[in-house]
């Protein structure tokens, strides 16, 4: 939402596990690609057993982002298509979005997602692409990550409502500062949506109070 940066690549983290991070990476795509966006989602959390981006899409395929780091494949060789309209009804008009899942994980990750053929293939795809949104891992579970953020434009840090700690939430925008990647925002997840929500109730009345002052 900034009015003169660009952000085309950006990477999604969050402190800890189970914090709506993929969550947030595929329905940020989807908005985008429903705005006539061409969008490249990356899948990039080898930690995932489950509910990684390949598995809640329901797309298959063997190979994928460290087939393509090892050179043995290109980008558009493996990637998968989705519609964006696939999860949001009564709409016509197809935008896709292109899904490249991590394919077969080598024992040593880190050293190809830190490598010059990861920060390339980035570079590439910018020109391919309107926005590359990767996946990232939780960065206090692998503080490596964060040398991925940094082929990045920018990051945005996840948190949920009810389960992040807020103290681990400092560790990991400490963490990505001191790496010196470009934090752009916190996406809140999770948030009770009923008036009877502790949020709903402070904002509103809060905010209640600021315009009656106007």
């Amino acid at each position: 939402a900034h009015p003169e940066k660009k952000y085309h690549a950006i990477y999604i983290t969050s402190a800890g596990p189970e914090e709506g991070k993929t969550f947030i990476a595929l329905n940020l795509s989807i908005v985008l690609a429903t705005m006539g966006k061409r969008v490249m989602l990356i899948d990039t959390d080898f930690r995932k057993k489950s509910g990684h981006l390949t598995g809640v899409t329901r797309l298959k395929k063997e190979r994928g982002l460290f087939d393509v780091l090892r050179g043995d494949i290109e980008p558009q060789d493996v990637k998968l298509p989705l519609s964006a309209y696939q999860y949001i009804k009564d709409q016509q008009t197809i935008q896709r979005i292109d899904v490249l899942p991590t394919g077969e994980v080598p024992p040593n990750p880190f050293v190809f997602l830190e490598s010059d053929r990861m920060r390339d293939m980035v570079s590439a795809l910018r020109y391919r692409y309107d926005y590359v949104i990767i996946d990232g891992v939780p960065i206090l579970l692998f503080a490596d990550a964060a040398y991925l953020a940094d082929f990045t434009d920018g990051v945005l840090l996840t948190a949920r409502y009810g389960r992040t700690d807020l103290k681990e939430l400092e560790q990991a925008k400490d963490t990505l500062t001191t790496a010196k990647s470009n934090i752009i925002g916190v996406v809140m997840n999770g948030l009770p949506r009923t008036r009877g929500g502790y949020y709903y109730k402070y904002y509103h009345k809060y905010y209640s109070k600021y315009y009656q002052k106007e």
